[in-house]
């Protein structure tokens, strides 16, 4: 289940590269090996991939993904202390950011999701959606000064719990 989790990234990456655009860049990690040649000859995708892309209209569309790219979310929003980021993609265009983030913790869901409701009150954001499914639990929130959109998932399985947390902004996530 962890290969299929961590190659959904570099899959999109490669799925945004492939999007019509003439004129596009791809940097996988410090390899030469394309991602493709990478799975086929049964190497390893490389901890991060960076594509870059200008549409016809000469926006850049930067796409970075991997466990080593950095966490951009927004201020007052923190990776779970005890996870450790299994994956990390970020998207920029313009002024529009989106970031998704996968932890593993050994912390049962509710602890990882009471964690970040309680920063989603702290950094000025309205908590709209508060989920608990057993073995899952998500909350959805939104900053009241840009419309920004955080949304954490937690589900635990076979031991430990994988979190995604998603941030999708009209303006770069604050560090």
């Amino acid at each position: 289940m962890r290969t299929i989790l961590l190659s959904i990234p570099c899959v999109a990456a490669l799925a945004l590269a492939a999007c019509g655009s003439e004129n596009s860049e791809s940097v996988f990690g410090d390899s030469a090996e394309s991602a493709a040649d990478a799975g086929e000859s049964g190497a390893s995708v490389p901890d991060q991939a960076t594509i870059t892309a200008t549409g016809p209209d000469g926006e850049e569309v930067v796409q970075s993904t991997g466990k080593d790219v950095p966490v951009a979310l927004p201020k007052g929003i923190t990776v779970y202390p005890e996870a450790k980021v299994i994956s990390n993609q970020v998207t920029t265009s313009g002024n529009i950011s989106n970031a998704t983030v996968m932890l593993q913790s050994d912390a049962m869901p509710a602890e990882i999701v009471d964690f970040y409701r309680d920063q989603v009150e702290k950094a000025d954001m309205e908590l709209e959606i508060d989920v608990d499914l057993d073995v899952s639990k998500m909350l959805g929130s939104t900053r009241t000064s840009d419309g920004a959109k955080l949304t954490v998932s937690a589900t635990r399985n076979e031991g430990e719990t994988v979190t995604t947390v998603m941030l999708n902004s009209m303006s770069a996530p604050e560090s």
